[in-house]
């Protein structure tokens, strides 16, 4: 048996020029390397400061709204008459209030005391103009058998621009005489910082009595507002603007 030459190497055969080509082109084509790198662990330290970060913001956001939120006085676990009529008697022996905010002066007049229960069908805030600053608020409230399940879910109450406008179904079990004589969007001017956030707090449903005084509002340069002095009115004029120094929400008492 004869030996068998070994086989050349691929590419031997070659020249040196054929050589150069071709290791160029390995070189351009070669399989690149891909390296993943892995997240770095956070170490101990930096899960500290994340926590501690988080522990910082929930506490700012914690006293803000501990600092913002309405107080109740007191705890008064009497039920509120939502179904009795508002009372309102004459006043002449409260002198006018001075209410002041930025660069203006209103003189608040007192017309009548005034007492209103009821259920509240809806909130809109105000924030322009005088009227905006000392009137934030308008609370929507109906009273008598309009705060009742059976007639609510016939109708429909919207505010808007100063209005609470409704549209009932063919099913009210009240007539529309009585839908004006037992809701009113009321104008609430708070007596104190305390009365003011717990208007600003009041939700939908909210059972509710208001105490203080209707009032005309008359603002140094030019510009007046008046309550009206009945429940019976229609349109523009016909709501309550009511200075409230009282708030009962529930059981919660605001003053």
């Amino acid at each position: 048996m004869s030996d068998l030459d070994p086989s050349p190497a691929p590419g031997a055969d070659l020249d040196a020029d054929e050589r150069a080509t071709r290791e160029r082109l390995y070189a351009r084509y070669r399989p690149t390397r891909v390296v993943v790198a892995r997240p770095r662990r956070a170490d101990a330290s930096v899960w500290t400061v994340r926590v501690a970060l988080l522990a910082v913001v929930v506490m700012v956001v914690g006293l803000r709204w501990w600092a913002t939120r309405a107080v109740p006085r007191k705890i008064d676990r009497a039920p509120i008459d939502i179904a009795g009529e508002p009372h309102q008697e004459e006043v002449n022996d409260r002198e006018p209030i001075q209410w002041r905010h930025e660069n203006d002066v209103v003189t608040i007049k007192p017309l009548a005391r005034y007492r209103i229960a009821g259920r509240v069908v809806g909130t809109s805030r105000y924030r322009f103009g005088w009227q905006g600053a000392l009137v934030p608020w308008d609370v929507g409230l109906v009273w008598g058998k309009m705060t009742s399940d059976e007639v609510l879910e016939h109708i429909h109450f919207q505010q808007s621009g100063r209005f609470l406008h409704y549209l009932y179904s063919a099913k009210l079990p009240v007539d529309e005489g009585y839908v004006i004589n037992h809701a009113a969007n009321n104008h609430w001017i708070p007596a104190s910082q305390n009365v003011r956030r717990a208007i600003g707090q009041l939700d939908e449903g909210d059972l509710l009595e208001a105490e203080g005084y209707l009032v005309r509002a008359e603002r140094a340069g030019g510009g007046d507002w008046s309550s009206s002095l009945t429940r019976s009115d229609t349109g523009d004029g016909a709501c309550e603007l009511m200075y409230v120094t009282r708030l009962k929400v529930g059981a919660r008492v605001y003053e």
